[in-house]
């Protein structure tokens, strides 16, 4: 493996618990946000994770839907 650089394992994921406590409060997407941080979201989690932004996605298009001015 030369020439290989491997990430180091503890810095790839964040600490799972503090997602989880978050997801069992039904936190909003930013809140998610800032715990990812853009890091890989375990897979035990990957699913309650992406029904919070499908929620947010679809909340945001129905706001837009209903408020857009008329044209």
């Amino acid at each position: 493996m030369h020439g290989t650089i491997l990430a180091p394992t503890f810095n790839v994921f964040f600490r799972s618990k503090e997602l989880e406590e978050a997801l069992l409060q039904e936190c909003d997407f930013g809140s998610l946000r800032n715990i990812c941080k853009g890091r890989p979201v375990p897979e035990k989690h990957r699913a309650n994770v992406w029904q919070v932004y499908i929620w947010v996605y679809w909340l945001c298009r129905f706001v837009f839907l209903c408020y857009a001015p008329s044209s």
